[in-house]
């Protein structure tokens, strides 16, 4: 008990000492603090004119920089207006010799851009070659002769069986063309059902080509029914190029349809021969002969090795005439075997 009354007399005392010695501190250190407060009004107020002014010089000389600037393009459009003709076609010229020069410096070939130099089609169908197009040579000879056409405008249709070498050649045309980023294709039927959108966008399409050089434009994926839509595309051709002058050689793949009669594959053949101002080129059907051609072609090419037995189980097994080539790929990945190092 007498411990405990010792706790509680002595508690209030030592806490009115530190009462007493904390109020005495604060009395002590506010003179201090206020005098700081003091200094920092005074510093404020001693750059605050300096830091006024330098904010009105640069108003000022940005008010000057901006009547001036507007003062000068008042001038040019006055100068622009009067002399606009004049204005557009040197404004033309710069851009097209600047491009020239940009292009030939990144594709290293002097006059790039110059639509007037011919396809070197010597070249050109050489590397053709090595993708090993079967059985249409007098084709490809028909095909070098119509790209030798100078018109802006040259349009060449081909016209054969699914799989006798169409795709096969405009792929290599497509991969060996000059001027590569002027290469485009279109699926007619492959999207789009609406003739009118087909038509919109096509249009985009060919407004949208370059007057660099020469275009290739493969329009694929057309049946003989597809026949009118050559004449409306080459309208549309021919209208984006009195816009601006370009070039664009323009490829049309039909496919006939097999499945049909004698009679019927005739009549739609017939039918593609009416198509004007178009190169139509006609690509042959494939034979048993052809097929086994084709069947060596692509073991070779993919470096596998096929049995008697499985060879003429793939000749047995595929109907060129309907056809053509188009399965040969998938049946000689099947049977076929990696060729041992003594084939190599």
């Amino acid at each position: 008990m007498e411990i405990d009354q010792e706790i509680k007399t002595e508690s209030p005392e030592e806490t009115d000492l530190n009462t007493t010695n904390a109020a005495k501190a604060c009395r002590d250190n506010e003179p201090k603090k206020t005098h700081r407060r003091k200094r920092l009004r005074r510093l404020a107020d001693d750059t605050t004119p300096t830091t006024n002014k330098n904010v009105s010089k640069c108003k000022r000389i940005l008010v000057f920089i901006g009547l001036f600037s507007f003062t000068i393009a008042l001038l040019m459009g006055h100068y622009y207006t009067q002399n606009n003709s004049n204005t557009k076609q040197i404004l033309k010229e710069f851009l097209k010799n600047y491009r020239n020069q940009y292009t030939q410096i990144i594709h290293g070939k002097q006059n790039y851009c110059d639509q007037k130099q011919a396809l070197d089609t010597a070249a050109l169908f050489e590397r053709i070659k090595q993708y090993g197009i079967l059985n249409q040579e007098k084709s490809l000879q028909q095909i070098d002769v119509a790209l030798r056409n100078e018109s802006d405008l040259n349009a060449i249709a081909l016209v054969g069986p699914v799989g006798v070498g169409k795709s096969l050649f405009m792929r290599a045309m497509m991969e060996n063309f000059p001027w590569q980023e002027n290469v485009h294709s279109y699926a007619w039927n492959a999207y789009v059902e609406d003739k009118t959108e087909k038509i919109r966008r096509l249009s985009l399409l060919i407004d949208n080509l370059s007057d660099c050089g020469q275009n290739l434009l493969v329009i694929e994926n057309l049946w003989p029914g597809d026949y009118e839509a050559v004449s409306i595309i080459n309208q549309l051709v021919r209208e984006a190029i009195e816009k601006q002058q370009k070039r664009i050689v323009i490829f049309y793949l039909f496919s006939l349809n097999t499945m049909l009669t004698p009679e019927k594959y005739t009549e739609q053949n017939k039918l593609l021969d009416t198509v004007t101002e178009t190169h139509v080129i006609k690509f042959n059907a494939f034979g048993e002969n052809e097929l086994k051609d084709c069947i060596s072609r692509e073991a070779e090419m993919s470096g596998l090795k096929l049995g008697p037995q499985h060879f003429d189980e793939i000749v047995a097994t595929i109907d060129p005439k309907k056809s053509g080539c188009k399965n040969v790929y998938a049946k000689v990945l099947m049977y076929g075997t990696a060729k041992s190092k003594d084939h190599l």
